[in-house]
């Protein structure tokens, strides 16, 4: 009788990684001043399309989102984020994020703020790519052993529409790490 009513609603959807399949969406909700972290499970290539829901600024952490691999050296990471610009506020600043870079996450695309926009994150054999609203960013990357995958947000809400393969791991498999931060 559940199964049949869920049918009738369309609740049921299908696994992200069947072909045809839709990707449910997940929002990831920060108050201001703080972080969301999520664990993924996924392999090389972190994808998702992401549109910011709300923000709730904070003089210290910018409304941000975004898909990174953890590397095993501590707060490292790599990967695309997006983040509202408190000189920009009508746009999202798309960006990648990369270790021990000063600069980073480094700008490269803004898009409105009320875009859903797709991004991804590949890293393989040193070299990160990250693809936001059509652009490409690539750089190399020192030591790119990947030890976790994580989407995170803070200060804000964000709808993510996860790619195929990538999946938010179930909550006993969840490890609290401090995402990464503007500048770190």
């Amino acid at each position: 009788m559940v199964l049949l009513l869920a049918l009738l609603t369309g609740v049921v959807a299908q696994s992200p990684t069947e072909p045809g399949a839709t990707a449910l969406p997940f929002r990831c909700e920060a108050p201001p001043g703080d972080y969301q972290p999520y664990d993924l499970q996924a392999g090389d290539t972190l994808s998702a399309r992401v549109r910011l829901v709300r923000t709730n600024p904070d003089r210290t952490w910018y409304p941000a989102a975004g898909l990174v691999f953890v590397l095993p050296q501590k707060k490292t990471y790599a990967g695309v984020q997006l983040y509202v610009d408190p000189n920009n506020r009508d746009k999202l600043t798309i960006a990648i994020k990369l270790p021990g870079d000063a600069s980073s996450p480094r700008a490269f695309a803004t898009v409105p703020i009320g875009a859903n926009v797709p991004i991804s994150a590949h890293l393989e054999n040193g070299t990160l790519t990250v693809v936001a609203a059509g652009i490409e960013e690539t750089a190399r990357v020192k030591a790119p052993v990947i030890k976790s995958r994580m989407l995170m947000c803070s200060s804000g809400a964000f709808d993510f529409e996860l790619g195929s393969g990538v999946q938010i791991a179930p909550n006993g498999e969840q490890q609290v790490d401090k995402p990464p931060e503007r500048g770190n």
